[in-house]
């Protein structure tokens, strides 16, 4: 399959694969992989980092797959990725730096217990959704370095309290908490004064 070199778009979406080739990571003009609701695909093969033109990575409904290769942050082109719904219980150190990447979605990711302090590095994301992660009960304060973000859903998650960094996040346009464990309203109204 490497030796497609003319590839731009690969969707594998609802079939039964457990595993891409190693040779996937030869797909260098590769700008679209949709692999959603694989329900058998268990792992990504740490040559993805390979995909240099790669811009829409797409894993929803991947059930068994938890956990997504460090080589990840080397596909600086990357745009939008969606691991919505899989069994991913973190996010690789090397998130980060994909400063290039403007939307990232883990809805109802009921394993994820935290995100990497690293992800002050996504200088470009607007959306980011967590809506659903039950599991996860913190945000890094580094979130509020992401100055661009301008969508946060964190409804239906385990967040107990609003992030003290919430301030910090100058052009937030939508804020979902609905759902959330947290304090009652009451109490958040000092931490969203600065809007």
């Amino acid at each position: 399959m490497g030796h497609l070199e003319s590839l731009v778009e690969v969707d594998a979406s609802r079939t039964s694969i457990r595993e891409l080739p190693c040779s996937i990571g030869m797909l260098e003009g590769l700008v679209c992989m949709l692999l959603r609701d694989c329900k058998h695909l268990v792992c990504l093969p740490s040559s993805l980092g390979g995909l240099k033109c790669l811009k829409d990575l797409s894993l929803s409904g991947c059930l068994k797959l938890a956990k997504l290769p460090n080589e990840l942050g080397h596909i600086a082109s990357l745009k939008r990725l969606h691991v919505s719904v899989t069994s991913v219980r973190e996010l690789p150190c090397s998130i980060g730096m994909l400063e290039g990447l403007v939307s990232m979605s883990l809805r109802d990711c009921k394993h994820l217990v935290c995100l990497p302090s690293s992800v002050r590095g996504l200088k470009s994301l607007t959306d980011l959704n967590l809506s659903g992660c039950s599991k996860l009960d913190k945000l890094p304060d580094e979130l509020g370095l992401v100055a661009c973000l301008e969508k946060l859903d964190v409804s239906g998650s385990g967040i107990t309290e609003v992030p003290s960094f919430i301030g910090l996040l100058k052009n937030i346009k939508e804020l979902s908490l609905g759902g959330c464990k947290g304090q009652s309203p009451k109490s958040w109204n000092m931490m969203f004064n600065p809007f």
